[in-house]
């Protein structure tokens, strides 16, 4: 707008514009810099939960089979292999898969 003319001109009303589209660019560039960080934060809780399973689990491994962490790893996975093979051992494995919690004592 200038004195003379209180209406803005087509040059004002653009530049207006053009502000307003920055504005919101902008808006939307924080928005998804912000779910780019959530997504992060999931991800790397959903690691950690991984990493916490893994080792709760390899420790009941060396408390159930005493020497277990000594072997090399091509030596443990051999011994993992061959328990997958013992008669029954596929059927216990999917009959606890599905039972949920165990009690001691085991699946019945």
């Amino acid at each position: 707008m200038n004195e003379k003319n209180p209406t803005p001109t087509k040059l004002e009303k653009a530049r207006a514009k053009v502000e307003a589209i920055q504005r919101e660019k902008e808006i939307d560039e924080h928005r998804l810099v912000r779910a780019k960080n959530r997504l992060q934060n999931t991800l790397k809780k959903q690691d950690s939960a991984r990493t916490h399973r893994l080792i709760v689990e390899g420790a009941e491994l060396e408390y159930v089979f005493d020497g277990i962490a000594d072997l090399p790893q091509s030596t443990f996975r051999t011994f993992m292999e061959e328990l997958s093979h013992l008669e029954g051992a596929g059927e216990l494995f999917e009959r606890m898969k599905t039972a949920g919690p165990i009690e001691e004592g085991g699946v019945e």
